[in-house]
């Protein structure tokens, strides 16, 4: 069989306003969604700009 991964990567400035271990397990899994959603062996990074403004 083949196995095929979806990645979603999240970093953030350590004390920066709005970071803290939810805001980053948060901004990891929207972009993981957005990798599976774009197919299979996708990587994306979060987009803390469109986080912050759904909030």
């Amino acid at each position: 069989g083949v196995v095929t991964v979806s990645v979603g990567v999240a970093a953030m400035i350590p004390f920066a306003a709005g970071s803290g271990p939810a805001a980053l397990i948060e901004a990891a899994d929207a972009a993981l969604y957005e990798a599976k959603h774009a197919g299979r062996d996708t990587v994306r990074l979060a987009n803390f700009q469109a986080i912050n403004q759904a909030q």
